[in-house]
């Protein structure tokens, strides 16, 4: 019976290093997947960052592009404005005094009138 119990004692002893090896493996296994999922997530992360810095990018260059065009016809729109306001001044005094006025005295007439 001794011999029984000593063997018994032993194969116990045997189990639960097994038992101890096992879990050891499994918290490294568990520790070794975390930092594969945390590698995965940080280089997932960087892509959509890139990707993301990539996008802005293009879309800045499309809103200067944009705002390049508008103050462009914004100048052109300004400009006829001028020309249209010296036409019709010029039609106005011909209108009322009956006698036109230079081209110069209308063009400085608008333009005190403009700002």
């Amino acid at each position: 019976i001794t011999q029984d119990l000593d063997q018994a004692a032993r194969l116990k002893g045997e189990a639960d290093a097994a038992v101890a090896a096992y879990e050891q493996e499994l918290a490294e296994a568990k520790t070794k997947a975390n930092a594969i999922g945390q590698q995965a997530n940080d280089a997932a992360k960087a892509e959509a960052d890139t990707a993301r810095k990539k996008v802005e990018a293009a879309l800045d260059a499309k809103l200067g592009e944009a705002e390049a065009r508008i103050s462009s016809i914004k100048a052109n729109a300004m400009k006829e404005v001028g020309s249209i306001a010296e036409d019709t001044a010029s039609a106005i005094v011909e209108a009322l005094v009956g006698g036109k006025a230079s081209k110069a005295e209308i063009a400085a007439a608008v333009k005190s009138v403009a700002r």
